[in-house]
């Protein structure tokens, strides 16, 4: 028997978030059922950490020291860290990069420390 060749249309679903930081890619699935299913559970997540950014800085799981360091540079809640890049966070006075790594950590479930 004689092979046949189709042509079949092949549909890709890529989910791109779009922040400050600019774009980037999620996920990428090949069905909408399930495109929509991972964007509807992404932005209940992003509203999740959103209502968190209003919360204060010692809510983070960070050291005391480090909230102490942040509120005297009047870095108060969870959204005054994401607007500081690793820069401004290491211009502050008595921070290291031990500090700052505890700091990048505690932040990254927010989308991280501001790229520049």
């Amino acid at each position: 028997m004689k092979p046949e060749f189709r042509i079949r249309e092949v549909t890709r679903y890529v989910i791109t978030r779009h922040d400050d930081n600019g774009t980037q890619a999620v996920a990428e699935v090949s069905n909408l059922h399930n495109a929509q299913e991972i964007c509807s559970a992404l932005e209940n997540q992003a509203t999740v950490r959103h209502a968190d950014e209003g919360k204060a800085v010692e809510s983070l799981n960070i050291p005391a020291r480090a909230a102490n360091i942040l509120k005297d540079n009047n870095v108060l809640t969870i959204s005054d860290l994401l607007q500081k890049t690793e820069i401004d966070i290491l211009k502050m006075p008595n921070v290291g990069a031990q500090m700052l790594g505890a700091i990048k950590f505690a932040v990254e479930q927010y989308g991280g420390l501001k790229k520049r």
